[in-house]
């Protein structure tokens, strides 16, 4: 690849690495490694660039285009310096840098915006953040003085599925960007989640004892009975949905550890199920959860009755993913005789997926010359990570499908990837990079089955408030949201989505909110994580836009219209309800959903 023939022609048409990025619906970056001969377009993005150029992909020192529905059947070689990396991945190869010493480019030859964006990407992400903030509003800073004129009323409504609206006394000046100075003030609703974080406001003390009477009243038997602290035996039922985690005895020692774990279940076992279970109508709904010092391992798994070794749990109470990992193991429901490895790497695969995100554990950073995938665990985890990214995305899913209905794993594997367990190890071992970038990721997760899927409306027709609707049943961890947003009315208000948020009025949520105009920010509770335009957004009312959310332990990825968009950061929050949201900045708004999916 003559990548000095692609940067020429940029430079040609006055355009900095960003703004071709920007053309092409890529991130900077990648448009650098090209550039660098770093990395090979995929054939989708050489299309584009001959389009937009004008030019065919040899005049633009790109390879000819390939045929993409082989593509998929053709897997990755290990990288050499004295070997070049194929064309034809299924993940895009910009995550697979050639290992050329002449990779390097004369960095001083690239105009002063290309040479500034190399160095916004190489600072703090909120460094880079901050300034594409700043550069998007620039074009449209007549439209933001205009609507930050706009003195509304610091109030919002918390309405729920059933929208009761609540409101709070006090003035303030309120605009598009300043979502997170609202403050959310609760009254009861007609349902709970279980949640063991409080941070109460004095003024609220009263509202909030009168609630949760009237929570422990009509919900109590979805909860667990709290045990005096001299009590050592205590049986503990935890539900939601149709699935249950029983803890039959409880040591005061563990006591929060089991809560905890609670929370765990609740996060991941329906998603496991979802997409693990053969049949996930006939998948267990009742999981025992024991825990012993005679283990010799941290857990074990026997049927639909897990244990935890109570020392370990004593010593890592964060380690509440070995949770999820047992639980994988319970929706497997492998014959006996399957590969061990490949029975405890999807395990660990699985907690690799879906957390929960306060898990204090993940993947080895890299492969050692001694590991071998029939070591199991996080090892052989790494392999199916590496697997899912450079042969079929749904490599795991598919194997798992075949032990559960009693197929040779080894034809089974040579029939999805055209070679042997061995010679893949060893290309792995060879190259065992595994990096998504955002629009792969986008790709991989909104490929899998949702496990929820509705079309919903929400309404708000009261100043300062926002309307919620929660998918009902649902408290996820890591996961993903997309629907297709209609804003019906409403031209100075906006919706989105609330996520890791609770619907008994605990403190601490996500949301995203977008307005008519492309304007978006993400706040937790009253703190903007990041705001700026949405240049993929179609602007105005009565406009369908796909709207995205997929949040990975804690960080939040955000598209429209199928394009990346930012990413945030947020450590305040681990666990939640998902749902849509509609705010009233004045203006009644009428927001509506369709194909919601939650992944």
């Amino acid at each position: 690849m003559k990548s000095d023939l692609l940067r020429a022609e940029r430079i040609q048409h006055g355009w900095s690495q960003a703004k071709l990025a920007e053309e092409l619906g890529v991130d900077t970056r990648t448009v650098r490694r090209w550039e660098r001969g770093q990395a090979v377009p995929f054939p989708y993005y050489r299309q584009k660039l001959s389009t937009l150029f004008g030019k065919t992909p040899e005049q633009l020192g790109l390879p000819p285009d390939i045929d993409e529905d082989n593509a998929t059947e053709q897997v990755a070689q290990p990288t050499t310096p004295d070997t070049p990396v194929p064309t034809s991945f299924l993940a895009d190869p910009a995550t697979f840098p050639l290992m050329s010493s002449n990779s390097s480019e004369d960095e001083s030859q690239q105009p002063i915006e290309s040479l500034e964006s190399d160095l916004l990407e190489d600072c703090e992400p909120e460094y880079h953040n901050l300034r594409q903030t700043v550069a998007d509003y620039a074009p449209i800073q007549r439209d933001v003085l205009t609507t930050q004129e706009q003195p509304l009323r610091s109030l919002v409504g918390y309405i729920q599925t059933h929208q009761h609206a609540t409101y709070a006394s006090g003035n303030h000046l309120f605009s598009f960007r300043s979502l997170w100075d609202l403050r959310i003030h609760m009254k009861s609703g007609s349902s709970s989640r279980f949640s063991n974080r409080f941070s109460w406001y004095p003024l609220l003390i009263i509202s909030t004892i009168l609630a949760w009477v009237l929570l422990i009243i009509t919900v109590l038997p979805a909860f667990h009975q709290q045990p005096s602290p001299r009590s050592t035996h205590v049986l503990d039922t935890y539900g939601f949905s149709s699935y249950t985690l029983t803890i039959p005895t409880v040591d005061p020692s563990l006591q929060n550890t089991a809560e905890h774990l609670h929370q765990t279940f609740k996060a991941v076992y329906l998603q496991l199920v979802n997409r693990f279970a053969l049949d996930p109508a006939t998948a267990p709904r009742n999981v025992t959860l024991t825990f012993s010092s005679n283990l010799s391992s941290p857990g074990a798994t026997s049927d639909t009755t897990i244990t935890l070794n109570a020392d370990w749990m004593r010593q890592h109470p964060t380690d509440v993913g070995l949770l999820t990992h047992e639980l994988t193991l319970v929706v497997q429901q492998y014959r006996s005789g399957v590969p061990a490895w490949f029975s405890e790497g999807m395990a660990d695969y699985a907690r690799y997926e879906y957390g929960p995100a306060d898990d204090d554990w993940s993947l080895p950073d890299a492969v050692q010359p001694q590991d071998s995938y029939k070591q199991g665990g996080g090892i052989a985890a790494r392999f199916l990570v590496w697997l899912e990214q450079y042969t079929t995305l749904d490599i795991v899913d598919q194997l798992n499908h075949a032990l559960q209905t009693k197929q040779s794993f080894a034809s089974a594997f040579h029939r999805l990837t055209h070679r042997t367990v061995d010679e893949l190890w060893n290309q792995y071992t060879g190259y065992p990079v595994i990096m998504l970038l955002p629009e792969q990721l986008y790709k991989t997760v909104t490929s899998r089955k949702p496990l929820y899927q509705s079309s919903l409306r929400v309404q708000s027709s009261q100043q300062g408030g926002i309307a919620y609707t929660y998918a009902q049943g649902l408290y996820m961890s890591n996961f993903a949201i997309q629907a297709d947003m209609t804003i019906v009315h409403g031209n100075n208000s906006g919706g989105g989505f609330v996520f890791r948020g609770s619907s008994d009025g605990s403190p601490g949520e996500d949301r995203l909110r977008i307005s008519p105009n492309g304007s978006y920010d993400i706040v937790n509770q009253t703190k903007s994580l990041v705001s700026g335009y949405g240049l993929a957004f179609k602007q105005g009312l009565q406009q369908i836009n796909q709207m995205t959310i997929i949040v990975q332990k804690h960080t939040i990825y955000f598209y429209i219209n199928n394009q990346f968009i930012t990413q945030v950061d947020d450590m305040t929050t681990s666990y939640g309800g998902v749902g849509v949201i509609a705010v009233d900045f004045g203006d009644p708004t009428d927001i509506r959903f369709e194909n919601v999916k939650v992944f």
